[in-house]
């Protein structure tokens, strides 16, 4: 986590030790903005401003996945992308070894729990962070027994449901280039 240099992930400044030899936190910078989580409560967002956010957080995934090994995320989440406040642009938090999604939480695929976290999973979080902004709301029963229920408003054009989608079903290999 020390070697990660991306300029929309916090830099860990320092590793804090417990007695026992086992990092307990890290140290980071800290950033004044807003969770995504709470820019829901303004409304919906423009299809454009929607796929501009979506853009950036498939900028910060591409680089944690294109490392080597890859990393993953695995527990993305609306207030885990923060909007700083100087100048709108998102960060991504809650990178480590401790990352526990919360139970329930909509940007969780439906397979989270069988297996590790994959890079379709983050990239699902993606999809569920845009809808969200699309929406204004947090979008919760996306997977109800096993079949997609995707409710988005009636003027999103068709490719970005298509996006979407793509991205909700594991299909997504998606590169911020792509938008």
């Amino acid at each position: 986590l020390m070697r990660l240099e991306h300029p929309s992930i916090p830099r860990v400044m320092r590793r804090i030790v417990s007695a026992d030899g086992a990092y307990v936190d890290l140290l980071r910078p800290y950033v004044v903005g807003i969770p995504l989580g709470e820019e829901l409560d303004e409304g919906p967002a423009d299809q454009l401003a929607a796929l501009a956010q979506l853009e950036e957080v498939l900028r910060i995934l591409e680089y944690l996945h294109g490392r080597t090994p890859p990393m993953i995320h695995g527990s993305l989440e609306f207030n885990q992308v923060v909007r700083r406040a100087v100048d709108g642009a998102l960060l991504l938090h809650g990178l480590g070894p401790w990352r526990v999604p919360r139970v329930g939480s909509p940007c969780l695929p439906p397979e989270h729990g069988s297996g590790p976290a994959t890079v379709a999973g983050d990239l699902y979080a993606a999809g569920v962070l845009t809808l969200g902004a699309l929406r204004g709301d947090f979008p919760e029963g996306l997977h109800d027994g096993g079949i997609l229920e995707l409710s988005v408003p009636e003027d999103i054009h068709p490719e970005v449901v298509e996006l979407l989608v793509g991205l909700l079903l594991g299909r997504g290999k998606l590169a911020s280039g792509d938008l």
